[in-house]
């Protein structure tokens, strides 16, 4: 309880500093965009290991909640800016089990039916 208490605590606190660079208009869409706009293109004109290093100081941490990826960016006045990413994988790798899984009865039976049948 307290530790969820001290998390509201800290989103309350959050979302008034945000509120305050809103109505001082310091925080306005083209804030985020510009902070954004610093990522486009970056596969075309940055190997692999500098758009890590690029994602990285964008979205210096990152929560996973089930298939929901949450990168976590914090703006130059502080404030913090979530991008939340659904992450597939899961679907896809229980589906890549699934196709291994039809695969491997289809050769057991295949194998049986070959032994049975001999010549």
């Amino acid at each position: 309880m307290e530790k969820q208490a001290q998390q509201i605590q800290n989103d309350l606190k959050e979302r008034k500093r945000k509120r305050n660079l809103i109505q001082k208009d310091k925080l306005n869409f083209d804030t985020v965009a510009e902070f954004f706009r610093v990522a486009s293109r970056f596969e075309e004109l940055l190997d692999p290991i500098d758009q890590q290093k690029l994602i990285g100081s964008l979205f210096p941490s990152a929560t996973l909640q089930d298939d929901l990826l949450i990168l976590h960016a914090l703006l130059p006045q502080e404030v913090n800016v979530d991008v939340k990413i659904r992450n597939e994988s899961k679907y896809e790798e229980a589906k890549e089990r699934e196709m291994l899984e039809n695969a491997r009865e289809r050769h057991v039976l295949a194998q049986k039916t070959l032994t049975e049948h001999r010549g």
